[in-house]
Formats: C-alpha cells, structure tokens, sequence
C-alpha cells in the first residue's frame, strides 16, 4: 500500500471514529455509531496489516482471530444490564494497548525519519502513552463502580485539587524531558543532565524509557483520582415505571395510539433515570421517545434491584 493510500484510509478511519463517539452519546444514533466504529477499525486494521512495516502475519492473523472470537463470545453473553461493565473492560484495554504501543515504538525508532518527524513521533509516543494509561486506569475504576466491587460514593480526597495540579505539572516538565531524550534530539536545559550524560546511572538503560515509566505511574494515579471522585449522588433520580405505556408519546404525540393518557411529566426534570429491563415497547408496542432524550439515562434491570442498590450506595 502507498503512502498516500494509507493516510487516507488513516483519514477515513479517523473521521468514522469521530463519527462512532458522535452517534454513541446519544441513544437514537447508538446503532449508528456502532456502525462507524466497526467500519473505521476493519479499515484501520487492514491498512496497516497492508503496510510495508508488517511482515509477519502467521502472528497477526491469528491474534485478529482469536480476538475477534473472545469479543463476540463475550458481547453475546453478557446480559444488557452488564453493557456499562463490558464497555469499561474494552475502553481500558484500549488504552493499554496504546500504552504498550507507544512504549515499543519508542524502544523501536524508525532510522528513515527526518528529525521534524522525529520530533512529532515523540510528541505521539509520551501522548499516547499518557492517556492510555488515563483510560485504562480510569476504565477500571469505572468497571469497578458499575460491578459494585467499590463503593459508588464519590471519594473527595484533601487537598485533591492541588493534587490535580501538582500531577499535571509533573507530567508536563516529564514530557519535556522526554522530548529533550528522545529520538528527535530536541535542545533546551534537563535537569536530568547527568543521567544523559552516563546512562549506566539507569536501571533501564534507557532516559526515555524511564521517562514513560514515570508517566505511566503518574498518569495512572490522575485515572484513579479522577473516576474516584465521580458519584452519582448529586443527579436527581426519578423512577418511572414504563413497561405497558410510552408517556411521552401519549402526552406529546396527537397521533399516538395512547394520546390523552395521563403522565407524571418527567422528562421536564434536569436528568431522569429510567429503570427498564430493555429498550422493547411494552404491552402497548409504542416505542418511547423518553429514552432518547439528551437529559435521559436508561438503568437496566429488575426495578425493584436497582432501587435497592442505588439505596444501598446512598445509605
């Protein structure tokens, strides 16, 4: 494959990716953005499967295989009440392969660069590997939460703001010492001079490599923090019972088979969580437009379960 022709199939995939996160956030264009997302990575997988740089396909085929099957076998028998769960594993496996990615790419540079394109290489590598490591460690505590394996309280540590800012500081001066030890040979002063100097001062060997190491330790930290002090105390929960009849419809919708039935009007409240086993109409067979409201959340499951679990994280 050109060079040309792999940028624009990079393009493509790219644009669908934007595309899928796009369609996802809201509930009438899920399928949607399902579609772009599987279309943009079986065009990001077969471009650089047909690039130059990947030779060994006895491994790759079978590595595409036997992930394909453990993805399907999973998505198949997860319940839909566990969808959030199994969304988290996969979001944290993304970003730990950008992580371990971007780590070979750096222990593995290419010599047919020119140092502009160095330059940006680095940028890509101390980049991925800082919000893989966000991601993953983020998805985790997110999959941890949602799997009731933690409390779903919010943890507010002291002091956690200049935590914040503390770690972002770090992880700013690590990306600038990166750049300085990396491929590209960026100039400028390093306070980790006499390490350049004599690299036999490092365990790893390797300046850069101990960088990333830092930033996959600190990054790390910065996912945790961050899911941590996200609860769901502070969104007011109103519980809707909808399995026989669509309210908005009847309330909304002159045509609506139900047109003129009575409703509580929830869908006037800033966020409404609806407690539903699925997205299927009820004993009516209208389909609720409720469900696709930006300020609607859907919480799968037996009512009367979710209830008592949203309780159990309050008390």
């Amino acid at each position: 494959m050109t060079s040309g022709l792999l940028a624009v199939s990079y393009i493509g995939a790219s644009i669908l990716f934007i595309l899928s996160l796009g369609g996802l956030s809201h509930q009438e264009t899920a399928r949607r953005g399902n579609v772009y997302g599987i279309l943009g990575m079986i065009i990001a997988v077969a471009a650089t499967a047909m690039t130059g740089t990947v030779t060994n396909y006895a491994v790759l085929i079978p590595a595409v295989a036997i992930g394909g099957l453990l993805g399907v076998t999973v998505a198949l028998k997860v319940e839909m009440t566990q969808m959030p769960q199994l969304v988290a594993v996969l979001n944290s496996l993304v970003g730990l392969a950008a992580v371990l990615v971007a780590i070979a790419s750096h222990l593995n540079p290419s010599t047919n660069l020119t140092r502009a394109e160095l330059i940006i290489l680095d940028v890509e590598i101390y980049l991925s590997v800082l919000i893989g490591i966000v991601t993953f460690t983020g998805s985790m505590i997110a999959f941890a939460k949602l799997q009731a394996l933690i409390s779903g309280r919010p943890v507010l540590l002291p002091g956690r703001n200049w935590l914040n800012l503390g770690i972002a500081v770090a992880l700013l001066w690590l990306g600038y010492e990166f750049l300085l030890a990396g491929s590209g040979g960026v100039p400028g002063p390093s306070l980790l001079a006499p390490l350049h100097l004599d690299p036999a001062y490092l365990p790893m060997g390797s300046v850069g490599l101990l960088l990333l190491l830092a930033v996959v330790v600190l990054g790390g930290m910065l996912g945790i923090h961050f899911v941590l002090a996200i609860g769901g105390a502070d969104m007011p929960v109103v519980v809707s019972v909808l399995n026989s009849y669509s309210g908005w419809a009847a309330a909304e919708d002159p045509h609506s088979p139900i047109s003129g039935m009575p409703v509580l009007e929830v869908w006037n409240a800033r966020t409404v969580v609806v407690l539903k086993r699925s997205l299927a109409t009820g004993y009516a067979g209208v389909e609720n437009p409720l469900f696709f409201k930006e300020n609607a959340r859907m919480l799968f499951g037996d009512a009367k379960e979710s209830v008592q679990t949203v309780l159990s994280h309050l008390n």
